[in-house]
């Protein structure tokens, strides 16, 4: 079972780019799995972050695109060919407000 999703929902939902949340969540995996973390690159859309850190204009464009309805997050394992999409939602403030404003 892969844990640590709510870690990686959670930059998307702060328009934040920040790979370390990511990048923590694969590494809760890596007892489970053959990860290396020397293999392991992390994008925001087409722009790597992980293992090359971005400069200060690529960070701007990267919060520019994480405040889109849709985010998209590579990760690659350096594990082979294998590839899976991951769909997620978040749970933002509003809706947390709006639901929590009643019982059933």
């Amino acid at each position: 079972m892969w844990t640590g999703a709510w870690a990686v929902g959670a930059p998307a939902g702060a328009a934040d780019p920040n790979w370390g949340r990511v990048l923590m969540a694969i590494g809760k995996n890596t007892e489970d799995r053959d990860i290396v973390p020397d293999r392991v690159t992390v994008a925001f859309g087409d722009t790597e972050v992980y293992p090359a850190e971005p400069t200060e204009d690529v960070l701007a464009r990267l919060g520019a695109a994480m405040r889109r309805s849709e985010v998209e997050i590579a990760i690659g394992l350096g594990l082979g060919d294998g590839r899976a999409t991951v769909f997620g939602c978040d749970l933002s403030a509003g809706y947390v407000r709006v639901n929590a404003d009643y019982t059933t």
